[in-house]
Order: C-alpha cells, then structure tokens, then sequence
C-alpha cells in the first residue's frame, strides 16, 4: 500500500506542476529573452570552441558569466530555433525534474511522504518560481 500512496504523489506532483505552467507554452519572446535568445548570435555558434570561455558579445546580456544557461539555450536553438514552445518546454522540465528531486531529499530527510509532498507542491507552484519557469 505504501509504494502505491508513493508513486500517486509522483504523479500528482508532475501532473500539477506541469498543468501549472502549461498556459506559457504559446507565450512569445519577452524583455531579456530578444538580447539574449532572439539577437544573440553567441548562441549560433555554441560549439565553435572560440566561443567557449568568453562573454557574450551581446551588451548587457542576462546570459553572461551563465555558461550553463547560455549551454540550454544554444542546444534549444540547434534543436528548435526561436520557436518558444521548446524554450519553455525544457524549462518546465527543469522545473519538474527539480521538483521531484526536492521531494525526493525532502523524503529522505524527514521520513514522511505527505510532508515531503506537502512541501515540494507548494515549491513547485510557488509565484516566485515562475519566471525561472515562464
């Protein structure tokens, strides 16, 4: 009984947050998104090695000293251009992916499944995480 309670709370975890941030998948590119995805060439060349290493050519980029970030949106870009749908869709995966993990510690920490679920419910559909997600 207790390995079914378990797995439910994986999925209405996922199936929560997914549903969640769900409505941003036909959003466009907004504010810091044009200098650092839709005008930034950088992220063309991601894997010529020069590129490595350096800072963005684009002034006053949000992907700057980010190297991971600036690694997501180029492989987003080599996959699926500017078509936003995959930019948010990797995000969310992110997002759902540190989620489970957070339930996962939180489970192991505390010892309880609903607490844990509790917690990392409320981490996941936060407001304040919706940019990193959106």
């Amino acid at each position: 009984m207790m390995i079914i309670r378990g797995q439910w709370t994986w999925v209405v975890l996922l199936t929560v947050g997914w549903l969640v941030y769900a409505n941003s998948m036909e959003g466009v590119f907004v504010y810091d998104d044009l200098p650092s995805i839709v005008e930034n060439d950088d992220l063309r060349r991601v894997f010529d090695r020069s590129q490595w290493g350096t800072w963005s050519s684009v002034p006053h980029s949000s992907i700057d000293g980010r190297p991971l970030v600036r690694l997501t949106l180029a492989l987003n870009y080599t996959f699926g251009g500017l078509h936003v749908w995959g930019y948010h869709a990797v995000n969310i995966a992110i997002h759902l992916l540190c989620g489970s993990l957070y339930m996962a510690l939180l489970r192991l920490l505390l010892g309880d499944i609903w607490l844990a679920f509790v917690c990392a419910l409320l981490w996941l559909v936060h407001p304040l995480h919706s940019e990193c997600v959106n």
